[in-house]
């Protein structure tokens, strides 16, 4: 995945949704994260409560349409209780002073919520986009593993296997996703006792 909850920093992307205006008379919808995952993501996360067709299947990758999926915060904000699904919507881009629009992405289920900015702060909306089917990679990834193994148990096998794809890219704060709540809860908890 590309942004690693639950401490992200909005991405405030300006956003055309289909047959959509914004609160404010615009056309554009500003959504604050994109996350790009792979099609496991749902799964491995352990997100009960997305529906089934958020997930994103080995056969979406050669689908001629880019599939996404919304959070409920999404949905409830834009779609006000109407379904969501088959919706199309896309980022706009800043090109030389001039606003393009990229290639919408159809929506193809609800996912649920997920504390991205961190767990003191409101819901923020968010789109999910499969990377199978972008074909390409964000600048930054997260990889994440379901075990039952601690992470230093892992760490020469996964930078054997990282190594083996891509030497040059870096592995950075191989951490338990407890070890990553804790230290996004830190500040809050810290703050609340003075």
């Amino acid at each position: 995945m590309s942004g690693l909850p639950p401490n992200r920093s909005p991405e405030a992307i300006p956003t055309r949704i289909e047959n959509h205006t914004a609160s404010d008379g615009s056309p554009v919808e500003i959504i604050d994260y994109y996350q790009f995952v792979m099609g496991d993501y749902f799964e491995t996360m352990g997100r009960a409560g997305s529906s089934p067709a958020a997930s994103f299947e080995p056969a979406d990758a050669a689908s001629p349409g880019r599939l996404s999926s919304s959070t409920k915060t999404l949905a409830n904000r834009i779609w006000k209780g109407r379904n969501p699904m088959g919706s199309v919507c896309g980022p706009i881009s800043v090109l030389r002073l001039a606003l393009a629009v990229t290639p919408g992405y159809t929506v193809i289920g609800v996912a649920k919520d997920v504390k991205q900015g961190g767990v003191e702060k409101e819901t923020g909306t968010e789109l999910y986009v499969s990377l199978e089917q972008l074909a390409m990679a964000a600048p930054t990834m997260n990889v994440v593993l379901r075990t039952i193994l601690p992470p230093a148990a892992l760490s020469r096998t996964l930078e054997r296997l990282v190594r083996e794809v891509d030497p040059a890219v870096p592995i950075v704060r191989l951490r338990d996703m407890e070890s990553a709540f804790a230290e996004s809860i830190r500040r809050p908890r810290l703050l609340r006792s003075c």
